[in-house]
């Protein structure tokens, strides 16, 4: 069991931490990305295209509505963006902005082997990126007929800069992604913290004062 002593410090400790994250959650926006559900065109079932409105890229890409078929649970969710060995990007309307955290979120989806004999390397990245400069990446391997969804890569901004950008490739075949989000949070400066917690301490302080009155 604590002693009061250590029980009393763990709970300032908690209650900084808890106000730390709320701080964060009520700061958190999504960034507009230009044709992020990859829906701009309706494409009838099993339909596809070779283009991606908002976005460029290089190699093969467009986007498709999957067959019921092409993954081992129906897909519902409308297109989906294809890439065969290459990438597809796009330039956001915002600059690299110090003392943000940013966090790129995709969903990555590999069709099954039977309506693609072909589709046998399951290789994919996704990178942020600031005036053409790389920021973070993040690579991973699917598995055929499956999604991965909520797949992330997070990078805190220590400088500010240019125009930010999201690219996401393959070193597979068809490749498949969906649901692009780019979450933008501005993190306290240290200085918040440090008020925040030697005004929490203060209140302990006051508050062990009073019970040595009483």
């Amino acid at each position: 069991m604590f002693k009061s002593g250590r029980k009393f410090w763990l709970i300032i400790v908690v209650a900084i931490v808890l106000v730390a994250g709320s701080v964060d959650r009520s700061l958190a926006t999504l960034l507009t990305i230009s044709n992020p559900g990859f829906d701009d065109v309706p494409l009838l079932d099993g339909g596809a295209s070779l283009s991606i409105q908002g976005w460029g890229g290089t190699g093969t890409y467009g986007t498709r509505n999957p067959l019921s078929t092409t993954f081992d649970v129906d897909y519902a969710d409308g297109n989906v963006a294809w890439i065969n060995s290459g990438y597809v990007s796009q330039v956001l309307p915002y600059n690299l902005t110090a003392g943000h955290l940013y966090t790129l979120t995709v969903d990555v989806g590999y069709q099954q082997a039977t309506s693609c004999s072909t589709c046998t390397s399951f290789g994919y990245m996704m990178e942020l990126l600031e005036g053409g400069t790389l920021l973070n990446a993040y690579s991973g391997t699917g598995t055929a007929g499956q999604w991965d969804k909520d797949v992330s890569l997070t990078y805190l901004a220590y400088d500010s800069g240019g125009p930010l950008e999201i690219r996401l490739g393959t070193s597979g075949k068809r490749t498949h992604f969906d649901n692009v989000r780019l979450g933008n949070t501005a993190v306290p400066e240290p200085a918040t913290f440090m008020l925040l917690g030697s005004g929490l301490l203060g209140l302990a302080g006051f508050g062990r004062k009073r019970t040595k009155v009483l």
